[in-house]
């Protein structure tokens, strides 16, 4: 019930600041341009997640208890003493008993399997491929890069790409490495 309440309230807040945007476009590029922090890409994935939140949360809340409630019995409460009765104990059925259940059964299993893997793709989606969410990589790469000894060397060739470059001078391994020399053209 609570996942349904709280799709449901933050669905609310999703439309109202939805409706909120379409009303007051104009405020907000003049917001924008004052507020250096927040970019209308920004504010655009924020948008889309808001849409995204309303369109799936709430109706997967939904079908997930009509299915918890509809694919197996529920069991009378007998109060917290029978319901953690051996709660550390953990079951393993293989795939071929499970999969023989209801086709409702199996549909139950499978969503809690991937909708959690699925829900995290999502946002990633959404804010992982940003702007200054590939500086942070590159950020890191290097970092990495240079911890393991390697030298960054940078060119400019043309007028629209950065070529950047990594040397690598005598790895200490069984094998003396003296020189491996890696091109990546980044371009604008």
């Amino acid at each position: 019930m609570w996942p349904i309440v709280i799709g449901i309230i933050s669905g609310t807040y999703c439309a109202l600041s939805l409706r909120s945007f379409a009303r007051r476009r104009v405020e907000l590029g003049q917001f924008l341009a004052l507020n250096k922090s927040l970019t209308i890409s920004r504010y655009f994935r924020l948008m889309a997640l808001a849409t995204t939140e309303i369109m799936l949360t709430t109706p997967l809340a939904i079908f997930t208890i009509w299915l918890n409630a509809t694919a197996s019995k529920i069991d009378p409460w007998r109060g917290w003493a029978d319901a953690h009765l051996d709660y550390s104990r953990v079951e393993l059925f293989p795939a071929i008993l499970w999969r023989n259940g209801s086709h409702s059964e199996i549909i139950g299993m499978e969503l809690s399997r991937w909708l959690i893997p699925l829900c995290a793709l999502i946002f990633f989606s959404f804010f992982g491929f940003a702007d200054e969410a590939k500086r942070n990589y590159h950020a890191a790469f290097s970092a990495f890069m240079k911890r393991v000894g390697i030298q960054k060397k940078f060119t400019t060739s043309g007028q629209k790409s950065l070529t950047i470059g990594f040397v690598i001078f005598d790895i200490q391994c069984s094998h003396s490495l003296t020189l491996v020399y890696l091109d990546l053209l980044l371009s604008k």
